[in-house]
């Protein structure tokens, strides 16, 4: 009987795990199937005729509008209700397999008194207190299937919200692939901590050939430049002055020369 009892009960788990791995894989089947055909259904009715080819341009950048989510609401609706089915026909399995094991344990109760009835009136004592060491084997048996029950639930809990995260997963994946170019676009400026252009940026950070104003690089001559050319390029800045009358540089040499040379 025991043995009968622990087989039951053992066999409880890949029973509801092969139950709900059949029903959750047609739910999610049939909520793909779904949210797929509305979709391309969807996109046929918006992008036909002229102003279809028009909004597409703008989908392509601007994404999809909002109303295209309805159609992922629909679709996890209908998923959960019809794991809300899978659920309860598991549920009645184990309950089913919980009540054929306590029922198990109920016809080993009454065997055991028919054995004891069935002893002669000298051995009949004996034989009662041998059944009455037995209520607690049955008390046990039965508490272990109410263990398992509750284990079963908890266990069936688990599986259903990781399921149905699953499932807003694959929402969110669809959602990503009709987000348009513009929002892709931002999401890699946030993440790579890019400055921002136009009038968003600081009066400090304005750029000229692409060098910040704020950059300590930028040189007198206003324009950066390497270390090593730093001083070159100042003095191709700095051109010598000559005399209004054009003959200052002669006028400086003649100043220095001998007497002997005039």
């Amino acid at each position: 009987m025991k043995k009968d009892v622990e087989a039951i009960l053992d066999g409880l788990d890949k029973l509801v795990d092969d139950q709900f791995g059949r029903g959750e894989k047609a739910a999610r089947d049939a909520f793909t199937a779904e949210h797929q055909r509305k979709m391309d259904e969807y996109k046929d009715r918006r992008y036909s005729g002229v102003t279809g080819k028009l909004r597409w341009v703008r989908d392509k950048f601007a994404g999809l509008p909002a109303e295209a989510d309805k159609i992922f609401e629909e679709a996890r609706d209908n998923y959960v209700r019809r794991m809300r089915q899978v659920i309860s026909d598991v549920a009645d399995t184990i309950g089913t397999e919980l009540n054929r094991a306590k029922h198990r344990i109920a016809q080993g109760r009454a065997e055991l008194q028919a054995a004891v009835r069935k002893l002669p009136a000298d051995l009949r004592s004996i034989g009662q207190r041998a059944a009455a060491e037995f209520t607690d084997k049955f008390d046990e048996l039965t508490q272990s299937a109410d263990d398992k029950g509750t284990q079963l639930v908890d266990t069936l809990a688990t599986k259903y919200t990781d399921a149905l995260k699953s499932v807003d997963d694959e929402i969110a994946a669809e959602k990503e692939k009709n987000k348009g170019r513009a929002a892709h676009a931002g999401g890699s400026v946030r993440t790579s901590g890019a400055v921002p252009t136009g009038g968003g940026r600081s009066a400090g950070a304005t750029r000229r050939g692409g060098v910040p104003t704020s950059d300590p690089r930028r040189t007198c001559c206003g324009l950066w430049t390497p270390p090593y050319a730093k001083r070159r390029a100042c003095s191709m800045r700095k051109a010598p002055r000559r005399s209004r009358s054009g003959k200052g540089s002669r006028t400086s040499r003649g100043a220095t020369a001998s007497p002997g040379s005039r």
